[in-house]
Formats: structure tokens, sequence, C-alpha cells
């Protein structure tokens, strides 16, 4: 939580942060001090009143964007708290929900014991082939320079970047990976922001010109 809450904070136009628990208590306060505590509780409990009513019409909701002429607040109501994200009204609103994914995330808990499966009385099971890949799904165009892409974004979108950067992957993986210029399309609808793209493509110009250039 802590390292997710900081990338939080790290974004540009993020003021800061706070998470209130289910009883509207505040937890967590990482609000400039022009923000006084007194204010952040009852803000709490005004944005819980407020989900509560949306929920009538629109049951899934889970998130609330209030945008003022000098300020914008993002609320994210989880299971068992509520994060609430002050900052410029400029702020990259994409990139703060995937910090707020990353806090709506469970734990993971390592497992030290492995259970043995007991002994099978029955035959075994015909061994099952693994998947071709095919090559159409295959990123061994870029894999060479993903590190270098990837600090490269790191430049221009924050510390977000690897995240933006294997969501982008993944969606291009997912659409058969057909060649660099959909990768780069696909980035680019991730980030979702013209400067910080163009501030990617100049950081980047040596490993996308050579990219392009295997590909022929």
């Amino acid at each position: 939580m802590d390292q997710a809450i900081t990338t939080l904070k790290e974004l540009p136009g993020v003021f800061g942060v706070c998470i209130y628990d289910a009883g509207n208590n505040l937890v967590v306060n990482q609000m400039p001090p022009f923000f006084p505590s007194a204010t952040l509780t009852g803000l709490g409990a005004m944005l819980t009143d407020l989900i509560s009513l949306t929920r009538q019409k629109l049951s899934k909701a889970s998130d609330i964007t209030l945008h003022f002429d000098e300020i914008s607040l993002i609320a994210r109501f989880l299971t068992d708290k509520t994060v609430l994200v002050i900052g410029e009204p400029h702020m990259n609103e994409r990139m703060v929900s995937y910090s707020l994914n990353m806090l709506g995330k469970p734990q993971q808990v390592s497992v030290t014991e492995t259970i043995q499966p007991a002994p099978s009385a029955t035959a075994p099971a015909a061994p099952v082939e693994p998947p071709a890949i095919s090559s159409a799904s295959d990123n061994s165009i870029i894999e060479p320079y993903i590190t270098e892409l990837k600090n490269a974004l790191t430049k221009a979108v924050g510390p977000m970047a690897d995240i933006i950067f294997d969501d982008a992957l993944d969606l291009w993986q997912q659409a058969g990976a057909t060649d660099f210029a959909a990768f780069l399309t696909t980035l680019q609808e991730e980030v979702s922001n013209e400067d910080q793209f163009d501030r990617f493509l100049e950081a980047a110009a040596t490993e996308i010109s050579e990219i392009k250039a295997r590909e022929k």
C-alpha cells in the first residue's frame, strides 16, 4: 500500500492522498498542510453519502470524480476503505486510476509449504501438448528493447510507466502483435496524453528506429 500511495503522490498534478476506513475514519493522511484533518474527515462522510445515492441508480459505481475550477477530486470506493485523491484539474486521471487499481489489489501471501497430491489409482491421462505459439503473436521484435523503451516512457510519464507499458504490451499481444506500429498506437492510447507520448517518442527515438529497421 505504501508504494501505491507514494506512486500516487508523485503523479504530475496530484496534491495528495488520504484513505478512510469503513467507518469513515481518516486512517492515512498524505495531504498538504492546507487541507485540515477536520475538513478531510467531513469530506469522507459526504463522499460516502454521495456514492450511496449514486448506487441507487448505478449499482456498480465505484468511483466519483468531481471537477472544480482549480481542483479535482477522485474517490475510489473499495470493500473496506475509500481512497481520495486531490489534485489539479489537468492531472492525468488514467494514471491515477492505474495507481488506485494497485491499492485495490489484495496482497499476495507467499506459500512456504507444498501439499503433495495423493497418488491416483487411475491410469495417467495422455500428456497434453502445449498450444503452439504463432509467429503473429511473437513480441521478439521489441523484446531486446523493452528495458530501454520502459526507461524512455518513465522519463515521459513518471513512475506509472512500467504498468502502462505492460498493459499496452498485453493488449498488443492479444490483438495478434501484428507490427510495431500497432504497438505504438496501443501505447499512445494507454498514455492518453499527447505531450507525454511525444516526449516518449523523442526519448526512445534510437530504439524505435532500430526496431522499425528490424521489421523490414
